[in-house]
């Protein structure tokens, strides 16, 4: 029996990490984005903890992997999987990594479930943002916080808004009132002075 390594198979899953991946960062991209144009801030711009993430998924794409053989590949780069300026993946030696994956399938597999491979750190990178006590929670319980604050300043103003108008409309009326009465006043003047002559 000739039993050899499913490399498309396994190159098709590599290419799903890698559209995962890159679709995270695409995601972050744009919701950190601010318009050069009209300065709007997009719903995570300037979030620290957003950034941060953003760091440390680039950081561990391109830390290498611990623990492994000598001569084995520690990094994504040596399987033929690269990054470019802005930190997305691609299969850029896809001969290198069909070698791999028909000859060291272990290598391979290595860099993502090694005891400091790159799924084992995501994992705990994701737990950590995602969890009961994670920095999304977190995060969320702010921004409610601040949203909870922002209701009570708009309803104060807009009670301090309601008595300013009350007290506007109370004294239109009273000018109301007396400009009323300086017309019949001036009429009353008018008609008595046309009189006399």
């Amino acid at each position: 029996v000739n039993a050899e390594n499913d490399v498309e198979g396994i190159k098709e899953k590599l290419q799903e990490f890698i559209d995962a991946y890159n679709g995270v960062l695409d995601f972050i991209k744009t919701n950190t984005a601010v318009n050069t144009t009209t300065y709007e801030r997009s719903a995570f711009s300037g979030d620290y903890s957003i950034s941060t993430f953003k760091f440390q998924l680039r950081q561990i794409i391109a830390t290498p992997i611990t623990g492994l053989g000598v001569d084995d590949p520690s990094l994504l780069s040596e399987l033929g999987i690269t990054t470019d300026r802005n930190g997305k993946l691609s299969i850029s030696d896809a001969d290198s990594l069909d070698d791999l994956i028909k000859n060291n399938i272990s290598q391979v597999e290595q860099i993502f479930n090694a005891a400091d491979g790159i799924s084992g750190k995501l994992e705990t990178l994701l737990d950590g943002m995602t969890d009961g006590e994670g920095i999304i929670t977190r995060r969320k319980q702010v921004l409610e916080s601040q949203i909870t604050t922002m209701n009570s300043r708009i309803k104060l103003m807009e009670s301090s808004v309601d008595k300013k108008m009350d007290y506007y409309r109370t004294q239109f009326a009273q000018l109301q009132a007396a400009y009323a009465q300086y017309q019949s006043q001036y009429s009353y003047i008018t008609a008595l002075t046309q009189s006399s002559f």
